[in-house]
């Protein structure tokens, strides 16, 4: 599946909301697979699943997942200047620096050094 830029200026703001609780990481893996992120094997989706319904021993894989769904988001969908990231436990897309929010996408940056 080709993938194209889906998210930039016009959809600045917080997709996963903190009262998802731990439902949240489901949330944004299928934000990620909807729009072309692959999961392989797939059987790691049947564990997303298992902890989305509360069997904390998936969480491993399911935080393993995120963190790859976060990956491909920023480094496949999103318009350059922009990322995805998570802030006090909210799913936001941001300008790479938004001291708003308070985090800075860039590594090893700090938010007030201005990160590209």
């Amino acid at each position: 599946m080709e993938t194209t830029i889906k998210y930039g200026a016009h959809d600045v703001g917080c997709f996963v909301s903190g009262h998802s609780g731990c439902h949240g990481p489901k949330e944004v893996i299928d934000l990620a697979v909807d729009a072309g992120f692959i999961i392989s094997p797939p059987e790691d989706y049947e564990a997303v699943e298992r902890y989305d319904s509360g069997d904390d021993l998936e969480f491993g894989i399911t935080n393993d997942l995120l963190d790859e769904a976060e990956r491909w988001l920023n480094d496949n969908v999103v318009e350059e200047g922009f990322s995805f990231g998570w802030s006090d436990g909210e799913f936001f897309l941001a300008p790479n620096h938004d001291a708003e929010i308070g985090w800075c996408q860039s590594e090893g940056a700090e938010c007030d050094e201005g990160c590209a």
